[in-house]
């Protein structure tokens, strides 16, 4: 029975849970328990309508597009770096391994299949995605001391190359580790696991110095969440909901100014628009605006894409330009003139290399050096600034 203490606090309790319900109400704020993080359920649609007989697709080279039907896997003990140069396209670039990183730590094959990658501006930080095993559309974010790492040599050919990858899984067969081993494990840090679908639509915004993704890909009612950089967890979401038949799109990224960009492909129902046409997006986020996340169309798009699946977009604030990443290509377009719909043919770069990886994602530091995520074996590999 309660006490007349315990029945005020009851009432209190009561008054505080109504008061937060008529809160989240009227402002369209919620708090999700599970989570932890606050909930915006912006009303409406994120995407403004647009006229498709204005939209125009820039024809670019055709090249042909890029089908790897079997990845080039490696061997688990590397000591020499790999090599991805140009083949085919209208821009050179080099890029060669920067680290191995590794595929067994936790469990087996637990790191082996990374999703997305991001670069602090000042190169210190990589925020690398994993799906969790066992759990679908759960996933957890790592993020590498990229400085530290150097330090112990990291992209040196020989033994250190070697030494990240070679160190967590001797740490996952329960193996002694050396001190450079050791440290090299405290390069990484650990976020915990939560829904965060795909893995692949992750992209750091420099305006608010935050990760943002989308949980709800490939889908009209979806979302954008924030990462707290600290915890490596989503502490705000905003649910909301496209226009027409488009859908959110698999991949994510942030221009300087903190503009967010997707992509889709043409289904071929526009005449100005044949199928394959690729399309891109431009977005904005506004925490302080009743409408939070606005989309518009770019009026302009590319006529051929160098592969049938993008696998992640990039943004360069040296060059100031979008990039779009599929297995072994890489294309780019001026933002600028993307924005003023300004494209020729000449503003599209586009490179096909000789290997046969899956390139999972690409990222800048403010210097312009790119940092290249691929896969099977995971690895990061680098290029100069330029490209």
């Amino acid at each position: 029975m309660f006490n007349v203490r315990q029945e005020q606090k009851a009432r209190q309790l009561a008054a505080v849970v109504v008061l937060s319900f008529i809160t989240s109400f009227v402002f369209g704020v919620v708090t999700s328990q599970a989570a932890l993080a606050k909930t915006y359920n912006q009303s409406g649609y994120a995407l403004a309508r647009y006229s498709p007989a204005e939209f125009k697709a820039v024809k670019n080279k055709n090249y042909g597009k890029k089908v790897i039907s079997s990845y080039h896997g490696y061997p688990r003990d590397e000591t020499k770096p790999h090599v991805l140069k140009k083949a085919k396209g209208n821009k050179a670039v080099t890029f060669t391994t920067w680290a191995y990183l590794p595929k067994s730590y936790r469990g087996p094959g637990d790191m082996g299949n990374p999703q997305s990658i991001n670069v602090s501006p000042d190169g210190q930080y990589a925020w690398v995605t994993y799906p969790a095993q066992g759990k679908k559309n759960y996933g957890y974010i790592v993020r590498y001391d990229l400085f530290a790492l150097n330090k112990l040599n990291i992209s040196k050919p020989g033994e250190t190359m070697n030494l990240l990858h070679g160190a967590a899984h001797k740490s996952y067969t329960g193996k002694t580790l050396t001190a450079d081993e050791q440290a090299a494990i405290r390069c990484m840090t650990f976020g915990p696991t939560f829904k965060m679908g795909h893995g692949a639509c992750f992209a750091y915004n420099p305006k608010d110095g935050c990760l943002w993704f989308c949980s709800k890909t490939g889908q009209k009612k979806t979302d954008l969440q924030r990462i707290n950089m600290n915890t490596l967890k989503p502490d705000l979401c905003i649910n909301y909901k496209m226009y027409g038949t488009v859908a959110m799109g698999n991949n994510l990224t942030f221009d300087k100014q903190g503009h967010c960009y997707f992509h889709s492909y043409s289904g071929g129902g526009w005449t100005n628009a044949p199928k394959g046409t690729i399309k891109i997006y431009q977005g904005t986020i506004n925490l302080n605006a009743k409408k939070k996340i606005k989309w518009k169309l770019m009026m302009q798009g590319i006529r051929y894409s160098l592969s049938n699946n993008i696998q992640s977009m990039g943004y360069n604030a040296k060059s100031n330009r979008l990039y779009l990443v599929s297995n072994s290509t890489v294309m780019s377009v001026p933002v600028a003139k993307l924005v003023k719909g300004k494209l020729t043919k000449g503003d599209i770069h586009s490179t096909i290399f000789t290997d046969a990886r899956e390139y999972e994602g690409i990222a800048f530091d403010n210097t312009g050096r790119s940092y290249l995520l691929v896969n099977k074996q995971p690895e990061i590999l680098c290029a100069k600034a330029g490209f």
